[in-house]
């Protein structure tokens, strides 16, 4: 039987120090029917734009409303198969978008999206968006980077210090809105007390898991959202930067019951 939980939900973007406009896009879907929130689970997800002109704002906000509309309309019993194909409808989705206007040639989107679904949390990403789980004070990244710098980090051809400061740290492999935009889906199950922190590279590229870990045991999931951001514009802000913070409080065994999603309001 089942472990149902409460969550509190805290979210926080900004443009950063050095640009000039927010091309970061996150996305909160909680069903407020309750037949359909136990059935389907409720949705999080950030997404980090790519293009000139407006053009990685637009295609991250495409990505975010086109993932939602087809998760929540894909009733299959695998929510890790109703998650993947959500994700490639919003890959079509930003190559239909960028098809509209020649300026909008190349534009793309990096994903992380987590479904909690009971005591289980489903997640796919495609690009360096992050998800870290945050357990008893441990701090662990859930999400695999598509970029240049992490694939040289996987083949053991530099060091995570390296990566950090490479000339090339900015490239990604696989991003939404490419031939090359399949997500990576992971099933995780979750417990009390577990907190789940999804990030653009505005907060990663500049912050390390020391600090991240650090901030997100702040028990006001608002405030830590918050302070995470404020934390990777000390260190220089370069880029967007977008946090979700969600804590899970547990709630306890009941086969009726739902997972409940609520605002954290800072005191």
């Amino acid at each position: 039987m089942a472990e149902t939980f409460r969550l509190w939900v805290g979210k926080h973007t900004d443009a950063g120090r050095l640009r000039d406009h927010n091309e970061d896009s996150y996305g909160i879907f909680v069903p407020t029917d309750p037949v359909q929130l136990k059935q389907l689970g409720s949705l999080f997800a950030v997404a980090d734009g790519m293009g000139g002109h407006a053009a990685g704002e637009i295609a991250s906000k495409a990505a975010l409303d086109s993932l939602i509309e087809v998760y929540f309309a894909t009733p299959e019993p695998s929510r890790s198969d109703a998650l993947r194909k959500a994700t490639h409808a919003a890959n079509e989705r930003v190559v239909a978008e960028a098809a509209k206007m020649p300026e909008r040639r190349g534009m793309g989107t990096t994903l992380v999206a987590a479904v909690i679904h009971g005591d289980q949390m489903v997640v796919a990403n495609v690009g360096d968006c992050r998800l870290y789980l945050l357990r008893r004070g441990v701090l662990s990244q859930m999400t695999k980077d598509h970029s240049f710098v992490a694939e040289q980090v996987r083949a053991g051809l530099i060091t995570e210090e390296e990566a950090r400061n490479h000339p090339r740290r900015n490239i990604i492999s696989r991003a939404l809105g490419t031939p090359e935009a399949e997500p990576d889906i992971s099933e995780i199950p979750i417990q009390a007390n577990d907190v789940i922190i999804m990030c653009s590279d505005g907060l990663h590229g500049v912050v390390n898991n020391e600090e991240i870990a650090k901030v997100g045991q702040n028990p006001d999931p608002t405030a830590a959202a918050r302070n995470l951001v404020d934390l990777a514009n000390t260190n220089g802000g370069p880029d967007n930067i977008t946090v979700l913070v969600i804590r899970v409080e547990k709630i306890g065994i009941d086969p009726n019951a739902v997972t409940q999603v609520l605002p954290k309001i800072t005191r």
